[in-house]
């Protein structure tokens, strides 16, 4: 199947469009930082679960590994840089997870050489920053569990 047709499949899909609905309402109109500010924990889960569509298209419609880890790497720093009450939320603003992402399925859809380079040649790269996110945010989780005793027992 050719990449015009592939794309044609794939934009004309109501998951594509879900997922520029979550890419527009997240990164343009700014919900990712409101949520993690207003509802501090809470409102950065419910801005990481609308993580799960991107990584499920990525999964099964493109069945890319390289472009699933990268998009699950932006994921996590996104989630890292969200448990730091309000410093991880103006990060946020600039940091555009959502959009990285969105723009990245859609080059690698249209089959953009650098796109699909740069996520493929990084999937090993991507890893590794996998392993290592996921070890900096059970550390900050850690940390902060022990600075509010009630809050460990959610997590330990």
């Amino acid at each position: 199947m050719s990449y015009s047709s592939r794309r044609n499949n794939l934009t004309q899909n109501s998951e594509f469009s879900f997922l520029r609905g979550i890419y527009v309402t997240m990164d343009k109109f700014f919900l990712d930082p409101i949520l993690g500010f207003f509802i501090p924990g809470i409102g950065d889960v419910i801005t990481s679960a609308c993580t799960v569509p991107f990584v499920m298209v990525t999964v099964f419609k493109l069945r890319s590994v390289a472009l699933t880890l990268a998009i699950v790497r932006n994921a996590l720093i996104d989630c890292l840089c969200g448990l730091f009450p309000v410093v991880g939320d103006l990060f946020d603003v600039f940091n555009r997870s959502y959009k990285k992402s969105y723009h990245q399925i859609i080059g690698y859809v249209d089959g953009n050489t650098e796109i699909v380079e740069e996520v493929n040649s990084g999937a090993v790269k991507a890893c590794i920053w996998i392993t290592v996110l996921c070890i900096l945010i059970r550390l900050v989780i850690l940390l902060f569990s022990s600075l509010f005793g009630w809050f460990k027992g959610l997590f330990v």
